[in-house]
């Protein structure tokens, strides 16, 4: 009895353990960074699904959590990142920090200022990162593994769902799980899992690069009017997109490899009327096989009101407001698939225009 007594007062560190033999909750405190293996028996290391650390921590103190197989979620918000002696720099992560971590969520320092190259390479858990107050800079290549000698990478951040970043920072935002610069002109990082389909807000001028490398799946993207340039490699590896629509009727500027993998032989590029040859020609556009031209105050601008489409397996199930309406359904090439009334109809994967009335809507088969 002594001995629980003794354990629950102590200063250095506080579990919070239920009827299980899984402690759901270990917290601790590091008053000298590398001291982490000091503060929990060894033996209890796969019990632990939460922990949370603050004062110092450097590699020695994260080389012990990556032993903690069970562990769904790190909190480091309260700790402050130190060089391991010569190696790395103060209030920063750097390459394979977290190797081998198996944490679902990670809640990164406050203090933390930069995060470089392959930071989170080898941790294929992840689903949730936190972005603290301080944080000044995020690699591209945080999310990637090592590039090849031809300068293209994996991303080794598969489950990824979500960034969340505190409201102190001064220098980024997520909306909705996509990580943005605070005054939401750049994207930067699209997670994995966030959606299958995503539309990039109004207002953003930039993709930078790799901002969805290795997004596999992800299916439609379409990029708003006011988007004047794409990064190196943004949708590298995107192999299972099946439209991209580009509201801007100048191609946005493009460094290399844009589309490095990506399934442009497949994939439809909608683009604005007047604006097919622009894209035909344009450095990372022309790779497209089917460049369609489209009305976009048609498709998205005026939704359609005529008719309700529900995806279904194998194609659509299409109700119109008034029975016996007519309905259209073309291919992203434009040939008509679908001409009746509507009910169930079963289509190909793809992009699909439905028509019905004065009014459009595309819509997604898988």
């Amino acid at each position: 009895m002594a001995n629980i007594i003794k354990a629950m007062v102590c200063p250095c560190i506080l579990l919070c353990a239920t009827a299980t033999a899984f402690a759901q909750d270990v917290k601790v405190h590091l008053d000298e960074a590398g001291t982490l293996e000091s503060k929990i028996e060894r033996s209890r290391y796969d019990q632990i699904k939460k922990l949370t650390v603050s004062g110092y921590v450097n590699t020695i103190d994260i080389n012990e959590i990556s032993n903690m197989d069970y562990l769904e979620v790190l909190d480091l918000t309260d700790a402050t990142i130190l060089a391991t002696g010569t190696s790395g720099e103060n209030n920063t992560i750097g390459k394979n920090y977290f190797a081998n971590c198996e944490m679902r969520t990670l809640m990164l320092p406050n203090t933390l200022l930069y995060i470089e190259n392959n930071a989170f390479d080898y941790a294929p858990d992840l689903e949730s990162i936190r972005i603290g107050d301080n944080l000044i800079s995020i690699s591209d290549q945080a999310l990637v593994n090592p590039p090849s000698l031809y300068g293209h990478s994996t991303r080794t951040r598969a489950n990824l769902k979500e960034f969340t970043v505190s409201e102190k920072n001064k220098n980024f935002c997520a909306v909705d799980g996509v990580l943005y610069s605070k005054d939401m002109s750049t994207l930067l990082f699209y997670p994995n899992k966030k959606a299958k389909t995503y539309s990039v807000p109004e207002g953003v001028t930039s993709i930078r690069a790799r901002a969805f490398s290795w997004c596999t799946d992800l299916l439609e993207i379409s990029l708003p009017e006011s988007l004047e340039e794409i990064g190196a490699s943004a949708f590298e590896c995107c192999n299972h997109l099946l439209s991209v629509t580009s509201y801007n009727p100048v191609p946005p500027t493009t460094e290399s490899e844009l589309f490095y993998k990506a399934s442009t032989e497949t994939c439809v590029l909608y683009v604005p009327e007047g604006s097919y040859s622009a894209y035909w020609m344009a450095p990372g556009w022309g790779v497209f096989d089917n460049i369609v031209e489209i009305d976009p105050t048609a498709i998205e601008a005026a939704p359609c009101t005529e008719a309700t489409v529900r995806c279904i397996e194998g194609g659509m199930e299409i109700t119109t407001a008034e029975a016996g309406a007519q309905v259209q359904v073309y291919t992203a090439g434009g040939t008509l698939a679908y001409s009746g009334k509507g009910g169930r109809v079963m289509l190909p994967a793809g992009a699909y225009i439905v028509k019905a009335g004065g009014s459009a809507q595309k819509v997604l088969v898988e």
